[in-house]
């Protein structure tokens, strides 16, 4: 099941500046509902942050297989909101969401 059966182009691009807007505030119902579903995402392949300097620098990975090591990935943030969003945009596309260019 992907995102397009759950969300329009609309509504995800409504969830998706709520999202950016405040990533760890509260969020609507549909809101949490989506990340609800991203975050039951397969383990495998997901897309996640790493903390690599407590509180100040995080970087993308993609979980393995189980036992498997965690795979570091180049990219890397000194903001944790842009390091959520960006990880939010990663997972969405997994699931078939992107907001259509213009």
């Amino acid at each position: 099941m992907g995102g397009r059966d759950i969300f329009s182009n609309d509504e995800f691009a409504a969830l998706k500046e709520e999202f950016f807007a405040a990533p760890f505030g509260d969020q609507s119902p549909n809101l949490q509902r989506l990340l609800l579903r991203l975050r039951n995402l397969p383990a495998e392949g997901k897309h996640v942050l790493v903390e690599t300097v407590p509180y100040r620098r995080w970087r993308l990975a993609r979980l393995g297989a189980r036992g498997r090591p965690v795979e570091l990935l180049n990219q890397e943030f000194d903001d944790r909101a842009d390091a959520e969003r960006h990880v939010f945009l990663l997972r969405c596309a997994a699931i078939g969401l992107a907001v259509p260019s213009s």
